[in-house]
């Protein structure tokens, strides 16, 4: 059987293979198909194994015992183990990228000759992430090696040692005997022998012969499972609080802040009384728990994509690229997908533009990752290095010159996609008869969905206008995992925590009344949430039970047979509870403020400290500046290959603008223009390729830094940059001689407020002073991007003797701030956006003008400096993850 995991050209091979070997041919199959063999396996046949081709290869260089061969010659032996050594060909196997440097590791230090240091260069050691740790691998492999179990109840029994007493378990000839009883155990439970629950059954026997107590049973798990969530202990005042989320196992950044925000409600839900330990949670998994036929149809076209994926790595290498990366396999099936053409350009493109060193073509983001996009090869593409660079950068696909060339090249997509779409309804018209017809159809109405999807989803990210709010796949990704790592984290407090799954929600939202309600809210509404939330919680074991008796009497319905069913509702006025939650909902919108924190920077194998800011702190591109008619105006340097024919009366040297005009007329366009080379003088072939061009949006640009050489005129002495987004507002109040209240404002942008908070700043006092320094006037409050306000008209008393209808109206967050200059007095300028507000802010109109008590609901409003009324968040008032007011002063 070994040789089977030992050759050099089969990385991978299907699981009949050793079947065969050991049944003998056509006498087995998987032990839950029908047919009758005489061997059954517990393994489909397709299931793919990995073999050992690294060990073979070593074995060919070294022998079969190359571990004990490589420690005799390796001549760096000196005081390291057998492991320490092998570790060290490990590293050099895998990070040496010259091959010249491996080939004299290979020679001076493993003393090889030139033919076997040949050899080994061309071990690929593969890379990928391991699902366990290394301590549970060495707890879980002995089992497996010494005692012959398989995976899973090696697994069960990892931690064995630290159930069983240690006087028993430091003896060698005793321990031998416990593993031994507990498989004979194990086997008479497999086999029928002993009924019950194999856990059970382990358990009881541990308990009974060895006194082992139910704690330490507790134990008997899968290891990398054990260190999730320790179960908590109330506190000195008999209150549960979950412990920190913080653990290994958990990786994923998005996951582990919904974790710590998770944690942050529950505690407080259970500190002030509202829930406690023995309170029922309710938790749906959303877009994870497919049904069997689903995970079929997800096998077989893992198993199709794994075969493009070898089939690729082979033609490379028959090309002549001998080290062939996961990223050189998707820029050829990306090369394949796009018919050797490049979508953005139409250019053709040859294998050697994409493989190899410095290569012409390489892989975009369709929605780049500022806006959105994720890293699927749904919204990756083959693209032109240079067009990527310096044409698309950050631009939709939509917003390029020569859109309509483009989507001419994608027709293919949507004719894939649509044809897909008619094979679907083909099979939805088809009548099995049988469940194995029926099965077989489903999952092939899966893999025709996910293929449809996949190409759809590229198609629709090539004609997208702009990003809607939730698209990346990313946070849609996570939504899974955070379910799973919830659920796990709960119980280490609650004792029932139940599964509900994301498609019966949605039917008990439509069978309670509330789904139209809900379709309503979805995009726009941050109601929608509590509305789900609510059905979650209302969803028990015996609603389970009765909706598959609730269908069959809506079938009854249908053929007329009996009257129109009623599902009873949570309680009688459900529904219209339910519709009645928008109108005193209070949405808490946690907004982190990340400017006094720095950046940590790696110096060795540690971590220090930096003083660098964690947030973007102006735009990236420069200005420069020049004199003109008496006023300074800022120009920024452009290729003509990357302008848009409107800017080009922006160009700013009028000999340079009036040749780029000729140039237009003659050629009919600007890209036909630049396509024929615009000269600058033809005689002496001297081109235009770049040009300076009016930047008429900058106005009042950041001065980030003096120029090296310095100019005689003060304005060219900067370098001039755009203001990201500003940090502060600070708003002062105080009185004229006549006793009338006149206001003023300070805005502190993110540059300013990063030196500030700089470790390294020793300046003194606050970021904005206390007094306004033009007038005198105090300070009155700050708000910053996130800030919640409630608003009012005249005075902050209508807010308080008013109920929780009106904080509803009046609650809104702070979104944006700025300055505007008008008839040359400058005003500060705040939007803000209710509370209930889901869409992006970019997508919400914003009106204008002061709030009044009155006025019809605004999605968003745009005030100046000296309009706004308004308690605001941290002052006046907090508002905490319950969506609960406590007034402050």
């Amino acid at each position: 059987m070994i040789p089977k995991f030992k050759r050099k050209s089969k990385k991978k091979f299907p699981f009949e293979d050793i079947a065969k070997e050991l049944a003998g041919k056509k006498n087995y199959c998987y032990f839950k198909d029908k047919e009758q063999k005489p061997y059954k396996f517990n393994y489909p046949m397709d299931t793919s194994v990995s073999g050992s081709v690294v060990n073979a290869q070593l074995e060919e260089i070294f022998g079969s015992d190359w571990k004990n061969a490589v420690c005799e010659v390796y001549t760096l032996s000196d005081g390291k183990t057998q492991d320490e050594i092998v570790n060290d060909v490990w590293h050099a196997l895998f990070f040496y990228d010259d091959e010249e440097k491996l080939k004299g590791f290979a020679k001076n230090r493993l003393q090889l000759s030139d033919e076997e240091s040949e050899k080994f260069c061309k071990i690929t050691l593969p890379s990928d992430y391991a699902a366990l740790s290394m301590k549970a691998i060495r707890k879980i492999l002995p089992y497996m090696r010494d005692y012959g179990l398989i995976y899973s109840k090696a697994v069960y029994l990892a931690n064995l040692g630290e159930v069983i007493p240690q006087e028993i378990w430091e003896n060698e000839e005793a321990r031998k005997s416990v593993i031994d009883e507990v498989k004979d155990v194990m086997e008479n439970v497999e086999i029928g022998k002993l009924s019950g629950n194999l856990g059970t059954v382990v358990r009881e026997y541990l308990s009974q012969k060895y006194g082992v107590d139910e704690n330490a049973l507790n134990r008997l798990y899968h290891p990398s499972m054990l260190e999730h969530y320790p179960q908590q202990r109330s506190n000195s005042d008999g209150i549960f609080q979950l412990g920190s989320p913080r653990i290994n196992s958990v990786r994923n950044p998005m996951a582990m802040h919904s974790l710590f925000r998770l944690r942050k409600v529950v505690n407080l839900l259970l500190k002030e009384g509202k829930i406690d330990e023995k309170t029922i949670i309710h938790i749906e998994f959303a877009r994870e728990l497919n049904d069997a036929n689903k995970r079929k149809a997800i096998k077989f076209l893992q198993k199709i994509n794994e075969n493009d994926r070898d089939a690729c790595r082979k033609k490379i290498e028959e090309l002549g690229y001998t080290s062939v990366s996961d990223t050189d396999i998707l820029k050829y099936q990306l090369w394949e997908e796009q018919g050797h053409q490049c979508l953005y350009t139409g250019e053709q493109i040859g294998v050697k533009d994409f493989l190899g060193e410095n290569p012409k073509y390489d892989i975009e983001h369709t929605i780049p990752r500022s806006a959105g996009g994720d890293s699927t090869k749904e919204n990756m593409t083959l693209c032109s290095s240079k067009f990527n660079r310096e044409v698309k950068r950050t631009k939709l696909p939509t917003a390029l010159p020569d859109y309509d060339e483009i989507l001419m090249r994608i027709e293919f997509m949507r004719e894939k996609y649509e044809s897909l779409d008619k094979q679907i309804r083909a099979i939805k018209r088809k009548s099995a008869t049988t469940k194995e017809q029926r099965d077989s159809d489903i999952q092939k109405r899966h893999q025709l969905k996910m293929q449809r999807d996949y190409w759809k989803g590229k198609y629709d990210r090539f004609t997208m206008e702009e990003v809607p709010e939730g698209f990346a796949r990313r946070q849609g990704a996570g939504i899974g995992l955070i379910s799973r790592y919830a659920r796990l984290y709960l119980k280490s407090v609650f004792e029932k925590v139940y599964v509900v799954k994301g498609n019966a929600t949605a039917e008990f939202r439509k069978i309670w009344g509330i789904q139209e309600e809900y379709t309503k809210k979805e995009r726009v509404n941050h109601v929608h949430h509590c509305i789900d939330a609510i059905t979650i919680a209302c969803i028990g074991l015996d609603e389970h039970n009765k909706l598959a008796h609730f269908y069959h009497q809506v079938e009854e319905y249908r053929n007329n047979e009996k009257n129109r069913p009623q599902f009873v509702k949570p309680w009688p006025t459900f529904t219209e509870d339910v519709m009645k939650i928008q109108d005193e909902l209070l949405v808490a919108h946690y907004s982190q403020d990340n400017m006094p924190k720095h950046t940590r920077k790696r110096v060795g194998k540690t971590y220090i400290q930096g003083d660098t800011a964690r947030t973007s702190l102006h735009n990236e591109t420069y200005y420069g500046a020049i004199e003109k008619d008496e006023e300074v105006k800022y120009v920024v340097r452009k290729p003509l290959d990357g302008m848009e024919e409107k800017d080009v009366k922006n160009i700013v040297d009028d000999v340079v603008r009036q040749k780029v005009e000729d140039a237009i007329a003659k050629h009919g366009s600007l890209k036909k223009a630049v396509e024929s080379t615009i000269w600058m003088n033809e005689q002496l072939q001297i081109p235009i390729k770049k040009v300076r061009i009016y930047a008429k949006n900058v106005v009042r640009p950041l001065q980030i830094r003096q120029q090296r050489d310095q100019s005689r005129k003060e304005y060219k002495r900067q370098y001039h940059v755009e203001n990201d987004r500003n940090y502060l507002m600070a708003i002062y109040i105080g009185k004229d001689k006549k006793g009338k209240e006149k206001r003023d404002f300070v805005v502190v942008n993110n540059l300013e407020a990063a030196k500030y908070y700089r470790r390294s700043n020793n300046a003194e006092g606050g970021l904005v002073p206390d007094v306004s320094e033009k007038n005198g006037f105090s300070l009155a409050y700050c708000l910053k991007i996130g800030t919640m306000v409630l608003l009012y008209e005249k005075s902050p008393e209508e807010i308080w003797l008013s109920d929780k209808k009106a904080w509803q109206r009046r609650l809104y967050k702070v979104t944006g701030l700025s300055s505007l200059v008008i008839s040359s007095y400058v005003y500060g300028t705040i939007s803000l956006i209710h509370h209930q507000e889901a869409r992006r802010s970019s997508e919400v109109k914003l009106k204008n003008g002061a709030y009044a008590s009155n006025e019809e609901l605004r999605s968003g409003i745009k005030m100046y400096h000296t309009q706004i009324n308004a308690l605001v968040e941290g002052v006046d008032f907090v508002l905490n993850d319950l969506g609960e007011i406590k007034r402050l002063r």
